[in-house]
């Protein structure tokens, strides 16, 4: 007898309910619904070989950060069954084909990103956004103090009695305050800045 060859022992200890359950504690499955709080895998072909099998699963995202993928996106989930069968749970996704071709990062850089645009965090310590594939056309922004100031430096140039001019015409220097003349108003209040990105 060859050491390929299995006892009637050893192929029920292959079969038992137990071993079935292990090998199944989980799952990779491609994601086919995500509009509930129980998302939708499939799996493999059935018995018939024309149904694929359904698996619902609620899904454990983390804590402070949820996200849907693309309705055309190729995307994949680990299905985990703690409890047995009947109580399946997500707890990895991931879509491959969008973070190949978007989430191009170095050592040390952290990304968040979907089909369209992304945060990403860079080594150099700052936090860019920019559309997809669009890095270069991330620019600095400004800080609400900075516009702030110079807007009371602008406001103060129009401000009344108005600003000085010195004259010079035909040998003769005439000084004398110009009239106020505001082409565009001020704003009333402060600019608030953005209250979402902020940089330092």
């Amino acid at each position: 007898m060859s050491s390929s060859d299995g006892t009637i022992e050893e192929a029920r200890a292959k079969n038992t309910v137990d071993r079935r359950t292990l090998l199944n504690t989980l799952r990779r499955l491609k994601v086919s619904l995500t509009s509930e709080t129980f998302w939708q895998g499939v799996g493999v072909l059935l018995m018939d070989r024309v149904t694929k099998q359904a698996v619902r699963a609620e899904v454990f995202s983390g804590i402070g950060f949820y996200s849907r993928p693309h309705g055309a996106a190729n995307t994949e989930m680990i299905v985990g069954y703690e409890g047995g069968a009947e109580n399946p749970y997500v707890i990895a996704t991931r879509d491959e084909d969008t973070r190949k071709r978007v989430a191009k990062i170095d050592k040390d850089e952290t990304m968040a990103f979907n089909t369209l645009a992304v945060m990403h965090i860079v080594k150099a310590g700052q936090v860019l956004a920019y559309l997809a594939g669009h890095v270069a056309d991330a620019v600095g922004l400004a800080k609400a103090s900075e516009l702030n100031d110079l807007r009371a430096f602008v406001v103060q140039q129009f401000s009344a009695p108005g600003h000085t001019h010195t004259l010079v015409s035909g040998g003769t220097v005439t000084t004398g305050v110009a009239p106020v003349v505001l082409p565009v108003p001020a704003p009333a209040t402060a600019y608030p800045g953005t209250v979402v990105l902020k940089g330092q």
